[in-house]
């Protein structure tokens, strides 16, 4: 009889030990199931984020080109300022030398 109860309390041991493997199996199962979920949240914003930087590159790119654009308009407007005060004055001297002929 005590080779039968010793047997018994091997098996509830084993049977325990068993359990207590299930259990932190499930756990570390469970956990690496987080960590993925973790990594995939991780991922989506570093890929948002990206997206965004590029988003900025892209804005300065349009930036640039607007600026140039607007300089070279100013520029052309100056110009075209220059040329119409030139003929104004070379008009305004046409009509003051044929007043003074007269």
């Amino acid at each position: 009889m005590p080779h039968s109860a010793e047997s018994r309390i091997n098996s509830y041991w084993e049977r325990a030990a068993i359990g207590l493997l299930a259990i932190v199996m499930s756990l570390t199962v469970w956990a690496f199931k987080e960590q993925g979920q973790r990594v995939e949240n991780l991922e989506i914003k570093v890929i948002a984020l990206d997206k965004v930087k590029t988003d900025r590159g892209d804005l300065r790119e349009v930036e640039e080109r607007l600026s140039s654009t607007l300089q070279a308009l100013k520029s052309d407007l100056i110009a075209r300022q220059d040329i119409s005060q030139a003929n104004i004055l070379a008009r305004i001297d046409l009509y003051m030398n044929q007043q003074n002929k007269k």
